[in-house]
């Protein structure tokens, strides 16, 4: 009987650290501190929505690809969304996007891709080690908010920016509406940047900022 109190005292303190969330602490980025996206990017790995990379680096400043961001996006907001049985019509990304196969985002891809809110760059690809586009970016996002049956609130007047022209057309509407919504802003001079490549650090503001809006949407 001894014996058993103590194995059970045992296991108790082996399993302590899993129910005490706080007594687990994420390993500290080297390259964050007094970074203008810092808290962005802090809330970004504390929700488990991004991580860092092994050397200790989050790398704030490098694009972001098409699969990182889909893995951010999947994690932020999918996790108990549809699963990547498809499309409804028999077609799953693996499927589609033939260069996907055996990539290590396949997973986040094909839940994104069940979920509606991807599409390839053509017809059976989906790139997925390219630099996402910051207009393609912000479409995902509004994507998002079309298969979370959600809308955010705009509450600033719209502002076009000066290289609204050079938007793809398919992206024009989630550029203005999340401009409104005060998820983006424009760079120096007013300037959106529309095939400029998104940055780590842009990608965890956005996704945040949204997540925050969707959290009070008042």
């Amino acid at each position: 009987m001894a014996y058993r109190k103590l194995m059970n005292v045992v296991v108790f303190l082996l399993l302590l650290p899993v129910f005490c969330g706080s007594a687990i602490r994420l390993p500290e980025l080297k390259d964050i501190n007094g970074h203008w996206a810092e808290e962005y990017i802090t809330e970004c790995t504390e929700r488990g929505i991004c991580v860092g990379y092994d050397s200790g680096y989050f790398m704030p400043a490098k694009p972001v690809t098409r699969a990182e961001f889909i893995k951010m996006v999947v994690n932020a907001f999918l996790t108990s969304g549809p699963g990547s049985g498809g499309d409804g019509n028999g077609n799953t990304a693996g499927r589609v996007f033939k260069d996907i196969v055996g990539h290590w985002a396949e997973t986040y891809i094909m839940k994104a891709y069940a979920s509606g809110i991807i599409l390839g760059v053509d017809d059976d690809r989906f790139m997925p080690d390219k630099e996402i586009s910051r207009q393609d970016a912000v479409l995902i996002l509004s994507r998002v908010e079309h298969a979370l049956g959600t809308r955010l609130h705009e509450t600033l007047q719209e502002t076009p920016f000066v290289d609204s022209e050079y938007i793809r057309e398919e992206c024009r509407q989630a550029v203005t509406h999340f401009q409104m919504a005060g998820i983006i802003s424009g760079k120096t001079g007013n300037m959106f940047d529309p095939i400029g490549s998104m940055t780590r650090a842009e990608a965890a503001k956005c996704i945040i900022l949204t997540i925050r809006r969707y959290e009070s949407p008042t």
